[in-house]
Formats: C-alpha cells, structure tokens, sequence
C-alpha cells in the first residue's frame, strides 16, 4: 500500500449514509401520505360541487336541498378539520395549517348557508304577500258589491274580516310594524266610512218616510213631531 492511503470504506460513514436514506424515504413517503390525504379531501369535494351543479342545472335541487348539500359539506369540513388534528403522520405546523383551511372552507359553506336562508325567506314572504294581495281583491270586490246594495253591515263584516287575516300576515312576517300599521288604518278607515253611510241612507229614509206621510196626510202632529224628535237624536 502507498504510503497514506486508506484501505476499504469506512463503516461508520456507510451506516450513516444508509440512516440518511432511510429516513429520506420516510419523509418522502409521509409527504405522500399527507398529500394522498389533502387530494382525497379536494378530489370528494370537486365531485360533490359537479353534482351539485348538474342538479341545479337540471332543475332538481331546490333550496332546502341546496341547503342540506351546503350543510353536509360545512359537517364534512368540520369533521376532517378536527380529524387532521390527531393524525401522528401529520407534523405539528401541517395540523395547524389544514385545521385553518379546513375551517376556512367551513365557514365558506356556513356563509353560502345563510345566504340560501334568505332566499327561502324572501321567496316565503313573496309567495305569503301574494297570497295575501289575492285576499284583499276578493274583500275589496264583495266590499264594491255589497255597497252597491246599500248592505252596510256586510261591508262592516268584510272589513272585519279583513282586519283578522291582515294580523295574520303580519304574525307571519309578512309585514313591518309600519306597513301593517298603515294597512289597518286604511281597512278602520273603511269601517268609519261604511258606518257613516250606513248613517247617512238612515237618516234620508227616514226623512223620506216624514215626507210621504205628509204628502199623504195619513198621520196626525203628534207622529210627525215624534218622528222629528227621533231624526234629531240621530243626528246627534
């Protein structure tokens, strides 16, 4: 041998290079483990979303089912996000970063939620005034009828009625306190209206029946004096 040289390899540094490269490739697998895991979540999450949309597209989803999709995503999120928590394969800073972005996508799909609850109500409301406006031209065109016919009782009645399916609506949101404020002050006003030509026709009768009789001399002055005397206590 020259002199200086180094005979075969040496056994501490080959055991070291071999711990290296096995610890190399259980990193790298771990890795692909964490990745499998991260894809398997977004590759069920992008099928689920093609669904949805193939539904919507289609017509067959309505909200409540939009809703019920929406919440079962917003569960699915939660679930995996407290799951990645307890994953030995995961390192500490990988758990905290897919916890926050799991939760993200949770309350991405929480605020999708609230948005869907909206539109259920506003499309309830839409469906309920429509309803109510239905109600109303039906008392309005009986109330018409029923003026024509000098049946003011029945025009009390209907405005009645329709005093108790105004607060019916408005229990049911339908209305804000003003607008149902203002709605049945117009249906009291109505009520004063009918009452006062209810009055009116009262009184031209019977200033009509004084006449006639006079006209035909069929009572004595002591009947028209007493009719007189009811005409101004009504008058009153």
């Amino acid at each position: 041998l020259a002199a200086g040289g180094v005979s075969g390899s040496d056994p501490a540094r080959s055991s070291r290079t071999k711990k290296d490269d096995s610890a190399e490739k259980a990193e790298k697998a771990r890795q692909e483990r964490v990745q499998a895991y991260v894809d398997e979540i977004a590759e069920k999450t992008r099928l689920d979303e093609r669904w949805r949309d193939t539904q919507k597209a289609y017509g067959q989803m309505d909200l409540e089912q939009e809703k019920q999709f929406l919440q079962n995503k917003l569960n699915d999120y939660q679930w995996w996000a407290n799951e990645v928590c307890q994953l030995e394969y995961f390192t500490q800073e990988e758990r905290d970063q897919y916890y926050k972005e799991f939760m993200e996508t949770a309350d991405d799909y929480a605020l999708e939620i609230f948005e869907i609850d909206k539109k259920i109500e506003e499309n309830r409301i839409k469906t309920l005034k429509a309803g109510y406006d239905e109600q109303v031209k039906a008392s309005e065109k009986l109330i018409e009828q029923k003026e024509k016919e000098s049946d003011f009782d029945a025009v009390i009645n209907e405005y009645e009625y329709m005093k108790g399916y105004l607060k019916e609506y408005y229990d049911q949101g339908v209305f804000a306190a003003q607008e149902y404020a203002d709605k049945l002050y117009e249906i009291e006003q109505g009520i004063v209206d009918a009452r006062r030509s209810a009055y009116e026709e009262q009184i031209a009768d019977s200033e009509k029946y004084i006449s006639d009789r006079n006209h035909y001399g069929d009572w004595g002055e002591d009947n028209e004096i007493a009719a007189i005397e009811r005409l101004k206590k009504h008058h009153e």
